[in-house]
């Protein structure tokens, strides 16, 4: 009886760890980092859409593309919006807003992306996106060369438990276990012995 209950208790234990043990781990786990260069277009995904419009006005301002392609249902006018707000003239903005999820980003992107000749594209997401995102770009569209630059988390990891941007750090796990299977085990995979194993 008292190894049942120390099982149960040791079960509580680790229930009650996970959600910080993933949120403390998320920057290492789900962020991807690859640095800058000129590029042809910024493509911003939709969703959290005033730190990334924010991110993506920055990068535009600076000379890194003279393109940006704002990629996501519900809110990728409110994105534009933003943009113009920040400096991006409207006839520098292109939007694709049918995509509800972000495999349909990167594949309703791709024809857009295509159209305009685009070789090097940078990628902006929140920060905890970032691994998902590029894996289905890179996936869908290869000939194009992608780098990454996330809208970063602007409150410390102290407060991401009790904060909307846990849940969804959370849920991005649970998102990533989605699309693995269906769409890159392999190289998520590796990529993640990578990060854990440092192999």
């Amino acid at each position: 009886m008292m190894g049942i209950r120390r099982l149960f208790l040791g079960v509580l234990a680790v229930g009650a760890l996970a959600p910080f043990l993933l949120i403390a781990g998320a920057d290492k786990m789900l962020a991807l980092r690859t640095g800058v260069a000129r590029a042809d277009a910024i493509v911003v995904l939709g969703g959290d859409g005033p730190r990334r419009a924010a991110q993506a006005a920055s990068l535009y301002r600076t000379g890194i593309a003279p393109f940006i392609l704002v990629s996501g249902d519900g809110d990728c006018r409110d994105i534009e919006r933003l943009l113009v707000i920040d400096g991006v003239p409207p006839s520098a903005i292109a939007v694709e807003c049918g995509s509800r999820t972000t495999w349909e980003n990167a594949e309703y992107s791709k024809p857009i992306l295509e159209v305009r000749g685009v070789r090097r594209a940078v990628l902006v997401t929140s920060w905890f996106h970032t691994l998902r995102a590029f894996y289905c770009f890179d996936l869908l569209a290869p000939a194009i060369d992608w780098m990454t630059a996330p809208a970063e988390r602007d409150i410390p990891l102290s407060r991401l438990m009790h904060d909307v941007e846990g849940r969804q750090i959370l849920k991005e796990y649970f998102k990533i276990a989605w699309y693995a299977p269906r769409h890159w085990t392999g190289a998520l995979l590796a990529d993640w012995r990578s990060r854990w194993l440092g192999l």
